[in-house]
């Protein structure tokens, strides 16, 4: 696993000491197996984020390549690629926003599961579905 992940400490977490550190499964790492490590105080840097965040897994895409469906010309939806760059969380909407860099342009879209894919590296650098109709391609087929 390479990238942004949540995790939650189990038990305290106490300056100079160790800290047990289990993932949360969400966004990009949903699938994995469960999983936890053992950190010195002064390798984590906490910061504190609501379940509701933590479990949509917005932010573990930052850093990450995805497939994205978009709205193109004529109407249809499509796939692009593109970079994501960061992220953001509106709690009044328990939502989050992706900044995603597709061909040079950053632009920000609302994360969904069912709309995002994350791919590796070398689908990125091929990108073999760009600008194909979602209706031709499916989600699974875009990897």
């Amino acid at each position: 696993m390479v990238g942004f992940a949540y995790g939650k400490t189990e038990g305290p977490v106490t300056r100079g000491g160790n800290a047990k550190v289990k993932l949360v499964r969400s966004g990009r790492w949903v699938e994995e197996e469960a999983e936890s490590v053992e950190l010195a105080f002064d390798e984590l840097s906490p910061r504190s984020v609501s379940a509701e965040e933590a479990l949509d897994g917005a932010g573990t895409f930052v850093g990450g390549v995805i497939c994205k469906s978009r709205v193109g010309a004529g109407g249809t939806r499509v796939w692009e690629y593109g970079l994501v760059v960061g992220y953001r969380w509106e709690k009044n909407q328990k939502q989050g926003w992706l900044d995603v860099n597709v061909r040079g342009s950053v632009v920000s879209v609302v994360y969904s599961a069912s709309c995002t894919q994350d791919i590796a590296v070398e689908v990125y650098a091929l990108q073999p579905c760009y600008e194909r109709s979602t209706s031709l391609v499916m989600f699974e087929e875009v990897k």
